[in-house]
C-alpha cells in the first residue's frame, strides 16, 4: 500500500483481486451429488464448493472429527472464534492456499471477541484486533436450525474474507513506505508491537482466569507466527552470527594490538637510538672513533624503520578499503556486541528445562577442555623431570671426568642452577597435582554424562525433567569441586590442612 490519495484504489484493487479469487473458490467446483437429493427431514441436500468438504474431511472441533457427510448435518451450537480458528487450522491442512495468509488468535476469555492477522507474501499485511464474531455470522442469524455446518463454513469464511474493505491497521515491508491508514502511519515493527500487545493481553488474561493449556499453547504459537519465525530459532541465529562476530573482531582486535605494539616500540626504539647516539657521539668527540658504533645503530635505525612501516600497514582483516579501526574502537564494539548479547538473552527468557538441555550439550565441551589442560600440565611436569633427570646425569658425568673440576667448574655450577630452579618451580606451580585433579574431574564428569545417556542409576527416573536437574547439580558440584582443588594448590601446607 502507498499513502495519499491512491491508497483507497489500492485497497479496492486488493479486495477486488481476493475477492475474485475467493468467489473462485467458493462458486467453483461442488461435489457431484443428485439433483434434487434430500437429507432426511425432506429438505433439499445443498450443494457446496468443493473446498467446503475438504474441509470437513480435516476438521475436528470440541472432540468431535467430522466427514463430508457432516456438510448437510445441523450446527446446533452458537457460532464463535473457536470455530472459526478450527476452520482455518483444516483449510490449511486440506490444501485450501487461499485461506493460507489468515490467522485466528482468539480470545479464550471471550470467545465472541478474536484478534485477526492477514499476511502477505511482500512482507505486507492487516491487523484487526477485537473483532466481533458477528461479522461473521449468515445475515439470517446462526441460530437458525436450518443452518448447516456447510452453510456455516462457506459463510462465515466468506465474511473473514470480506474483512479486508475496512482494516483496521495495516503496513508494508520493512524499508518501504509505510501505509497510512485513518491519517496514522505505521512501520512494520509498530504493527508487529501492537500484535504482540493484543496476544499478550489475551494471553495475561486467560493465566488469570485460569484457561486451559491449549489456549496458553495456542498464543504461544501465535507469537512465533507473527514473527515469522521460531522463538528459539532465531535467538539460535543470532547467537551464531554473535560468535562469529566476536570471532572476528577478537581476531582484528590481537592484530591491531600486534601492529600498535610494532608502531609505538619501533618508534621509542628510534628515538632512544637517535638520542643515545648523539649523546655518544658529543660526550667522545675528538678522542674517540665512533664510526663503527654509528654505522650499527644506521642499521638498528633502518630495521626500527622496517617494523614501523610493517605495523602501519598491517591489515587486521578489515575488508579493502576500509580503514583499521584503533584498539579502542574495536574494544568498544565487542562491549557493545556483549551488551546486545545480555538484552537479548534477557528479552528471550527460556524455561529451565530448555536451559538444562542446552547445559546437557555443553558438558562435552567442558570435558574437552579439563583433559586439555590436563595434557598440558602432564607435558609441562614432564618437561622439568626429565630436564632434571638429564642434568643431575650430566653432573654426575662432569665431576667424574674433570677431576680436578677445572674447567668442569662452570658447568657444574650452570647445572646445579638449573637443576635448583627446575625443582623450585615443579614444587612451587605443583603442574602433576593440577593434571591429576583435572583428570579425575574430567572423568568424574563423563562417568554422569555416561550414566544419563544410559538411563542408569542414579539417573533412572521416569520423568526427564529430575534427571536433567539431578546431572546439572552433579556436574556443578564437581566444578566447584575442582575449583576449591585449585585454591588448595595455591596455599601453603598448613593453609591447605586448614581448608580441608
Amino acid at each position: 500500500m502507498t499513502p495519499g490519495e491512491d491508497q483507497p484504489e489500492e485497497r479496492a484493487e486488493l479486495h477486488e483481486r481476493e475477492s475474485a479469487f475467493a468467489d473462485e473458490s467458493l462458486t467453483g467446483t461442488v461435489r457431484d451429488r443428485p439433483v434434487g437429493e434430500r437429507n432426511s427431514d425432506s429438505r433439499p441436500v445443498r450443494q457446496y464448493s468443493e473446498w467446503v468438504y475438504e474441509i470437513l474431511e480435516q476438521l475436528e472441533h470440541g472432540g468431535r472429527e467430522f466427514s463430508a457427510e457432516d456438510a448437510s448435518s445441523p450446527f446446533a451450537e452458537p457460532l464463535d472464534w473457536s470455530h472459526i480458528a478450527a476452520f482455518i487450522g483444516a483449510a490449511v491442512d486440506a490444501g485450501v492456499g487461499w485461506l493460507d495468509p489468515w490467522f485466528i488468535y482468539p480470545d479464550y476469555e471471550d470467545l465472541h471477541s478474536a484478534v485477526v492477522w492477514r499476511s502477505e507474501e511482500n512482507g505486507s499485511g492487516a491487523l484487526w484486533t477485537g473483532v466481533s464474531i458477528d461479522h461473521l455470522l449468515p445475515h439470517d442469524g446462526a441460530s437458525d436450525p436450518s443452518h448447516t455446518w456447510g452453510d456455516v463454513i462457506e459463510s462465515s469464511l466468506a465474511n473473514l474474507v470480506s474483512l479486508s474493505d475496512v482494516p483496521e491497521v495495516a503496513y508494508v515491508k520493512a524499508g518501504e513506505e509505510a501505509s497510512e491508514i485513518r491519517g496514522e502511519a505505521h512501520s512494520e515493527d509498530a504493527i508487529r508491537s501492537l500484535i504482540d500487545e493484543a496476544i499478550q493481553s489475551a494471553y495475561e488474561r486467560g493465566r488469570e482466569t485460569g484457561s486451559s493449556v491449549r489456549s496458553e499453547i495456542d498464543l504461544d504459537q501465535a507469537f512465533r507466527e507473527l514473527r515469522g519465525e521460531d522463538h528459539n530459532n532465531k535467538y539460535v541465529q543470532f547467537l551464531v552470527s554473535y560468535r562469529r562476530t566476536v570471532a572476528a573482531l577478537t581476531s582484528q582486535l590481537r592484530l591491531a594490538r600486534i601492529a600498535r605494539a610494532f608502531v609505538v616500540g619501533s618508534a621509542v626504539g628510534a628515538l632512544l637510538v637517535v638520542v643515545g647516539g648523539a649523546v655518544a657521539n658529543a660526550v667522545t668527540w675528538g678522542w674517540f672513533d665512533m664510526l663503527p658504533y654509528n654505522l650499527a645503530g644506521s642499521v638498528v635505525l633502518a630495521l626500527l624503520l622496517a617494523v614501523f612501516l610493517i605495523g602501519r600497514r598491517m591489515n587486521p582483516g578489515h575488508p579493502g578499503g576500509v580503514l583499521p579501526r584503533s584498539v579502542a574502537a574495536l574494544q568498544l564494539e565487542l562491549d557493545l556486541l556483549e551488551e546486545r548479547r545480555v538484552l537479548e538473552a534477557a528479552a528471550r527468557a527460556r524455561s529451565a528445562q530448555d536451559r538444562q538441555y542446552s547445559y546437557r550439550e555443553t558438558i562435552p565441551q567442558e570435558i574437552e577442555r579439563l583433559r586439555r589442560e590436563t595434557r598440558r600440565y602432564r607435558r609441562v611436569h614432564n618437561f622439568f623431570q626429565w630436564s632434571l633427570f638429564v642434568a643431575s646425569v650430566t653432573m654426575s658425568v662432569t665431576a667424574a671426568i674433570y677431576d680436578p673440576p677445572q674447567p668442569g667448574k662452570a658447568i657444574l655450577i650452570g647445572l646445579g642452577a638449573f637443576v635448583s630452579f627446575t625443582t623450585a618451580v615443579t614444587g612451587y606451580f605443583k603442574y602433576r597435582e593440577r593434571a591429576f585433579n583435572l583428570q579425575q574431574t574430567a572423568d568424574a564428569i563423563e562417568q554422569h554424562v555416561t550414566a544419563y545417556d544410559l538411563a542408569i542409576a542414579p539417573y533412572n527416573q521416569a520423568e526427564e525433567a529430575a534427571n536433567l536437574e539431578r546431572l546439572a547439580e552433579n556436574v556443578e558440584t564437581l566444578r566447584v569441586e575442582q575449583r576449591k582443588r585449585e585454591q588448595q594448590l595455591e596455599q601453603p601446607h598448613q593453609g591447605q590442612q586448614e581448608v580441608i
